[in-house]
């Protein structure tokens, strides 16, 4: 499922930690391994759980943009590619570990991530959600 994820993230780890980009986009898919939410949906179980599920995922990262202003170095603003292990919470918040590195330049420039995404689709609806209670007070 193509996911536009915004993100904090992109801390990158040699012997100490270097630079970091606090906030970038990531488009990818990710592969659900174990689905806790769906035993509470169909009904198995009568308490929704706090993770909804474990997945595998693979992005690129810093396509579209990358927030110059929010990364600790400027020369910080390359494309990367990355593939991670995370967990869903109830909220929809993603919390994903995640090894990748620099489209053209892989072998030096990779980095361990470590980042909280929210689904764009959640983003837009909790938005859309908010505009229509302003709307309904004024």
């Amino acid at each position: 499922m193509p996911n536009l994820l915004s993100t904090i993230d992109s801390v990158q780890i040699s012997s100490q930690i270097s630079n970091a980009s606090f906030v970038s986009e990531k488009l990818g898919v990710k592969y659900k391994l174990f689905d806790w939410n769906r035993k509470y949906v169909n009904g198995v179980s009568s308490t929704k759980p706090l993770i909804n599920n474990l997945h595998v995922t693979t992005y690129a990262s810093g396509l579209l943009y990358q927030i110059e202003a929010l990364n600790t170095e400027d020369n910080f603003n390359f494309t990367s590619l990355g593939v991670g292990l995370g967990v869903t919470f109830l909220n929809n918040l993603d919390f994903n570990i995640s090894y990748a590195g620099q489209i053209n330049n892989w072998y030096q420039n990779n980095y361990l991530n470590i980042g909280f995404d929210i689904q764009i689709t959640e983003y837009l609806a909790q938005l859309s959600k908010k505009r229509a209670q302003n709307q309904s007070s004024n």
